[in-house]
């Protein structure tokens, strides 16, 4: 009964703790399989529960991954540290990196001339701006910055969205000297 009882609960917890840890990609193997859902009633609910929660979640993550990626303006997302947490499509495209790659890391590798400056789009937001204009490379660019907050309204983290405004600085430049 021992055995027959730890082992199921066993995998059950190692498989809590690989989604604790973020990874959303692992599954039972196929071993392990037969003792957790051929075991006594509420432990193969408690599995079914477990699996079917996961499952959930996994898909919602790549759900609202795929919204973000959708998005055609680069987008970073921080933790309070200023490390990254995520970053979609087009900012893979900029930095030339994947988001596995970015992970963790710190933003300041966007390598844009307000990092590590005053006018740092999180430091900025930091000090009651949400917005930041900057040029670089012959292009102006306006950055909204956000907090992000957990469910209990506490501060987890930022949100950077970027903007190429050239055309729009192009446009109102011209308009003050046509005036």
């Amino acid at each position: 009964i021992t055995g027959s009882v730890t082992r199921p609960l066993k995998v059950i917890e190692k498989a809590a703790k690989v989604i604790e840890a973020g990874e959303l990609k692992w599954e039972i193997p196929q071993k392990d399989i037969k003792p957790v859902y051929e075991t006594f009633n509420e432990i193969s609910s408690l599995a079914t529960s477990l699996d079917v929660s996961t499952r959930n979640m996994i898909e919602k993550v790549v759900w609202y991954e795929g919204i973000l990626d959708s998005i055609p303006l680069p987008i970073s997302v921080t933790d309070l540290d200023m490390n990254w947490t995520f970053i979609n499509k087009p900012t893979e495209g900029l930095l030339g990196i994947t988001r596995a790659q970015a992970r963790g890391t710190q933003c300041k590798h966007w390598k844009a001339g307000i990092c590590e400056t005053l006018d740092c789009g999180i430091a900025r937001l930091r000090n009651g701006y949400a917005q930041t204009l900057f040029d670089q490379f012959g292009q102006n660019f306006k950055v909204d910055t956000s907090y992000i907050m957990d469910s209990k309204g506490e501060k987890i983290g930022h949100v950077e969205v970027v903007s190429v405004i050239t055309n729009l600085v192009s446009a109102s430049r011209y308009e003050k000297q046509a005036v």
